[in-house]
């Protein structure tokens, strides 16, 4: 009777450790991984938030949510819209598409326009739901983290 109730506890620890999930094993990105971003990446995104030095901004429009991002394996198409009545409300139209190269290298996308311009971003957070990245704009006398927020559609 002690082997079975050292055999049935080995067992029950045995399918305790296998059991637990690892932390390791979940579905976020690393955000340092070129290959895994790029695969990321691919799909339609919606605008869900965004901060300016941590604080989260209480000043986007109604239609500023229905921004889209969609990525390809090399380019880039976001969709902004407004508000043509100007009262910020749900009557939202298609207001200026642009379309961009872009390449993920680590954690850093850079994105190059038509006229030869580039501008890089910092992934922050990149998986199958989230999107996640942030620019720091800096002045003589001022520097702004923004941090943008996007969902999988």
């Amino acid at each position: 009777m002690k082997t079975l109730k050292t055999v049935f506890t080995l067992t029950l620890i045995l399918f305790i450790v296998f059991s637990c999930k690892n932390d390791d094993d979940d579905d976020s990105s690393n955000v340092n991984d070129t290959e895994q971003n790029q695969s990321n990446i691919l799909g339609n995104w919606k605008f869900t938030s965004s901060t300016t030095n941590g604080v989260e901004d209480t000043d986007n429009y109604i239609c500023d949510f229905e921004e889209t991002l969609e990525f390809t394996s090399t380019t880039a198409t976001d969709k902004f819209y407004y508000d043509p009545s100007e009262e910020n409300g749900p009557n939202c139209e298609l207001e200026e598409t642009l379309i961009f190269n872009y390449s993920i290298n680590g954690n850093q996308i850079t994105q190059t326009f038509d006229n030869g311009n580039s501008f890089t971003v910092e992934i922050v957070e990149l998986s199958g739901t989230t999107f996640k990245f942030k620019n720091v704009e800096s002045s003589d006398t001022e520097t702004f983290t923004y941090i943008t927020t996007y969902t999988k559609i």
